[in-house]
């Protein structure tokens, strides 16, 4: 059986499985809201997103593919209660094409009971940009239906800081890349400070997704974050995830490398006089 068949096979019976992936808010100690993954028939050779997604833009079925999987994620966002925002993966492509989707997207979320305002669509790039003007006319007519906007993997698409400037998205999600070793590599660590000063001045959340290590956790923390996503807390799970939160409690242990010390560490106690 060809891809092209078996594509059709899943858009027309709707064989996606969605799993969810919680981003914790470390500072409240609560669950910020669920990332849904989409996946192929587990016996399929399209089980994987990437070869799923590929296949579908391949054969221009990415629209069809996209509707399937967000209407698959909030179906099963609200059968399993899930806690927070719901985090959706969208297209550029998608995003700018054609009339009447923005309305679908809506009518979708209402049917389950989702207000638009707890829905963050995650901008994907798939390809280069071309028409930077277009998506930004996209994106603002979303934001005017109540969804908020993530550009996700920051740091590793096409014009990913450009886009930021431009579209000035509520959310910024830095790639694994970035998080993983990140508590010894110091370039990363520069990395990641430059990116949480732009999100100050431009008051935007900042989640680091890929978190595998405590080690990680720490020195994310010690620069300011409070939205992780990764491993460390919960692999990707059909329903929701229980996370012991007094299992990261933060550390009074500050890590070896001398950049991390704070203000507080300065301090010295000493005799003094009028």
């Amino acid at each position: 059986m060809s891809q092209k068949t078996i594509l059709k096979e899943i858009l027309n019976k709707g064989l996606i499985n969605t799993l969810f992936q919680p981003i914790i808010n470390m500072e409240s100690s609560t669950i910020w809201g669920h990332e849904a993954l989409s996946r192929g028939p587990s016996n399929s050779p399209l089980h994987s997103p990437l070869e799923l997604f590929d296949v579908a833009e391949k054969e221009g079925c990415l629209k069809n593919l996209e509707t399937v999987c967000t209407k698959n994620a909030a179906v099963q966002f609200h059968k399993h209660r899930l806690e927070g925002k719901l985090f959706v993966n969208i297209s550029h492509l998608v995003m700018i094409a054609g009339r009447g989707i923005k309305e679908k997207l809506v009518n979708l979320m209402l049917s389950e009971f989702i207000e638009p305002g707890a829905v963050v669509i995650e901008l994907t790039e798939r390809s280069s940009i071309e028409d930077t003007d277009e998506l930004i006319a996209a994106v603002s007519e979303y934001r005017a239906l109540g969804f908020e906007i993530a550009i996700d993997d920051l740091g590793t698409g096409y014009s990913t800081l450009q886009l930021w400037s431009e579209l000035k998205p509520d959310y910024v999600k830095i790639d694994r890349h970035f998080v993983s070793g990140v508590d010894v590599d110091n370039t990363k660590q520069e990395f990641v400070r430059s990116i949480c000063a732009l999100a100050q001045s431009a008051g935007t959340k900042v989640i680091a997704e890929g978190v595998e290590t405590n080690g990680e956790l720490e020195v994310l923390r010690s620069m300011g974050l409070s939205l992780f996503q990764g491993f460390l807390f919960a692999r990707p799970k059909a329903a929701s995830s229980s996370i012991d939160f007094s299992l990261f409690q933060e550390k009074r242990l500050m890590p070896s490398n001398d950049s991390y010390y704070s203000a507080e560490h300065l301090i010295c106690s000493t005799q003094s006089v009028s």
